[in-house]
């Protein structure tokens, strides 16, 4: 939907200039009240925003309350501390090993930050995702057989977590005693 079809209120660039507002001490009321009068026309509505430009000029400068305000919504209030309870039931009943996760390490654990190098980046542009593509077509078809190298190390063996080597132990275990019965 464009922009201009929004409703006055729902506008996300109305929203913009609001927030523009919001982090720059520079911007006055009255710029920002021209700004949305050219954008939104007849649709613009003093007393629909003044809620907003009340909040924006209480905050007096703090930029964080003033986009965010201070309180969190009662929903996520009430999910943290759902989650802050699951964590100390699992903690209680020796599911978790040493101290606790903290409620954003659960949210935002430090593995997601981490991005590696994607196969799928292609810094050549399009020349280079139409050469990958073709060399992928050339081995399925078989025109071309790629060749590891015998100067590359071993590969490393998978390693086994406790379930997987009980799961494996069981599996050798019952083995045997199908062929000592046979």
């Amino acid at each position: 939907m464009a922009p201009d079809m929004h409703p006055a209120h729902a506008n996300p660039v109305a929203w913009s200039i609001i927030c523009d507002f919001a982090v720059d001490k520079a911007m006055t009321l009255p710029t920002v009240e021209k700004q949305l009068q050219e954008l939104l026309n007849n649709d613009y509505v003093y007393k629909h925003w003044q809620e907003a430009f009340n909040g924006i000029m209480e905050a007096e400068g703090d930029t964080v309350q003033a986009v965010g305000g201070s309180a969190a919504p009662p929903q996520l209030i009430a999910l943290k501390e759902s989650l802050s309870n699951s964590i100390l039931i699992l903690k209680s009943c020796n599911q978790i090993f040493g101290p606790p996760p903290t409620i954003d390490e659960i949210l935002d654990p430090k593995e997601e930050k981490e991005v590696g190098e994607s196969q799928y980046t292609f810094k050549g542009g399009d020349a280079e995702i139409a050469a990958v593509v073709w060399h992928e077509l050339a081995l399925k078809q078989g025109e071309i057989v790629e060749v590891e190298s015998d100067t590359e190390d071993e590969q490393t063996p998978p390693k086994l977590d406790y379930p997987d080597l009980i799961h494996m132990y069981c599996f050798v275990s019952s083995m045997t005693l199908f062929v000592k019965r046979s």
